[in-house]
């Protein structure tokens, strides 16, 4: 008989909001993820890998888990790997000096959503990115002029010098499964 391993499955997702209110637990999860994904990155040649870390402040405030992004974020892209980090507030990155830097200087691509609410920190955004005034001009555009009765949102991307605003438009179904406003759930 075949044991089950983890490593076989082609999506492997962790929800983790119940287990980091306990530290112990949340501390030997993150390891097992840890492990898991390198793992992958050893095992599975020639096969791309993602990882993606969602609520990306509480990995980057964990010691471990900000070691082990920092070294995955440098690593991961000779064994076919790539990582996300989701974060919803630019600080997250900004305020963890080491990790952060390790983050944007290895994200080749970016994907920022509206920032209008962080136009205090443009400053130090421009800096930790490494954007030009060009880019930041194009980055808090951001949904200015949208029609009010248009479900359509723009993100910025930036890949090396090529930069763009795009338009992401769900349709009604979609929107009501990928909505997160607690009013609307």
């Amino acid at each position: 008989e075949t044991a089950y391993k983890i490593t076989n499955n082609r999506l492997i997702i962790f929800e983790l909001s119940e287990i980091s209110k306990n530290p112990i637990l949340s501390k030997i999860v993150m390891m097992y993820i840890m492990n898991i994904y390198e793992e992958l990155l050893a095992e599975k040649q020639g096969i791309r890998k993602f990882l993606m870390i969602e609520e990306s402040w509480k990995a980057i405030m964990h010691k471990k888990f900000s070691v082990f992004i920092k070294e995955v974020y440098k690593t991961c892209r000779k064994y076919f790997g790539s990582i996300f980090m989701i974060t919803q507030e630019p600080e997250d990155l900004l305020s963890s000096e080491e990790v952060g830097k390790t983050i944007v200087s290895q994200s080749d691509i970016k994907f920022i959503l509206n920032m209008s609410k962080y136009v205090n920190l443009r400053s130090e955004i421009k800096d930790k990115l490494g954007f030009n005034d060009a880019d930041m001009d194009l980055l808090y555009s951001l949904n200015g002029e949208l029609p009010e009765n248009i479900r359509m949102r723009e993100v910025f991307v930036k890949w090396d010098k090529l930069k763009s605003v795009y338009g992401i438009m769900l349709s009604e179904e979609e929107y009501w499964v990928y909505t997160t406003e607690q009013k609307e759930k």
